[in-house]
């Protein structure tokens, strides 16, 4: 309900002065109780801010928006000289998800799917000698769009991005991976890896943008879709935008069926066209197992694969 709504909005006033007294360029806002609405003025107010925009910045120049507003939309803040870990199991339910990486800090973060899909937009803002090591292991079922944008802020700040997803049956999967270079000595390797199977679809998309201030960036993306049936449907193009000269950017897309020399060497040694598809499927997408250190997780991620596929 609205009344619900707004006490939660209002219960991040602790929160919100915290980000105020750390960053004080946005201490113009005003408070939510300051404004004197009821809460269906606030209700609607608030929808008109995130509708526009999740970006931390955009949220703080927008008029109608106030230092609780702000609070929500950054709720995980990790502090400078730091080293978090944070595992999401399933599908973020959040329609938005921000971090807000400290200086000198890092953060793994890792994201296991097997059952529902469902859509979300995250937004990570890194700052100086902040890395981050996101891995996302996407075996769910349905139709989904997930966005990742992060935004490398401070002075040598780094982003390694793994993505390896499963597209079957009816699915319909899209993600937006991009990273936006604002200072110097950054960098952003993106592996995505994908299987699109039976009627199903699957795009991998985004933008690396290398701002004309982000001298001896390095920017590399990779992305690789595998279909196996007519029916299917893939889509993988990354995008460079350089609005610098010293900087060292590449990126790679390639979409295609399995290789029918690869299937020749494995029939040759016995294995049947089935047999050798599948093997090639799992050495697409089983080298996203590595990346969860938990023997639980990274064996139920193993056992939907060998299922699904």
């Amino acid at each position: 309900s609205e009344d619900q709504f707004c006490s939660i909005l209002k219960s991040f006033e602790h929160n919100a002065e915290h980000y105020i007294n750390l960053y004080r360029e946005y201490s113009f806002l005003k408070k939510t109780n300051d404004l004197n609405l009821s809460n269906s003025e606030l209700y609607l107010r608030t929808l008109k801010v995130f509708t526009k925009t999740n970006n931390i910045r955009d949220i703080a120049l927008n008029p109608l928006a106030t230092r609780e507003m702000l609070a929500w939309a950054m709720p995980f803040f990790i502090k400078d000289d730091s080293k978090i870990d944070i595992l999401e199991l399933g599908q973020n339910r959040c329609n938005y998800v921000n971090y807000f990486i400290g200086k000198n800090s890092h953060l793994k973060l890792t994201i296991c799917s097997l059952d529902v899909a469902s859509s979300t937009k995250y937004h990570l803002t890194l700052n100086e000698n902040s890395t981050c090591e996101a891995a996302y292991a996407d075996f769910d079922n349905g139709t989904k769009k997930c966005s990742f944008n992060f935004d490398l802020d401070g002075n040598y700040s780094s982003v390694f991005w793994h993505l390896a997803s499963l597209s079957s049956s009816n699915d319909k999967k899209e993600f937006e991976i991009s990273f936006n270079h604002n200072a110097i000595n950054t960098e952003a390797i993106m592996d995505n890896y994908g299987v699109c199977e039976d009627e199903a679809s699957l795009t991998f998309s985004g933008v690396g943008f290398i701002n004309n201030c982000a001298k001896k960036t390095k920017a590399h993306q990779t992305a690789k879709i595998m279909v196996f049936d007519k029916n299917c449907n893939a889509k993988a193009c990354p995008i460079l935008k350089i609005d610098e000269n010293d900087v060292e950017a590449s990126h790679a897309a390639t979409v295609g069926k399995v290789s029918e020399e690869h299937l020749f060497y494995l029939c040759s040694r016995g294995i049947t066209k089935d047999d050798a598809k599948r093997l090639i499927t799992l050495g697409y997408l089983n080298p996203i197992i590595k990346y969860f250190e938990e023997d639980e997780i990274a064996s139920s991620i193993e056992n939907v694969i060998q299922r699904r596929v």
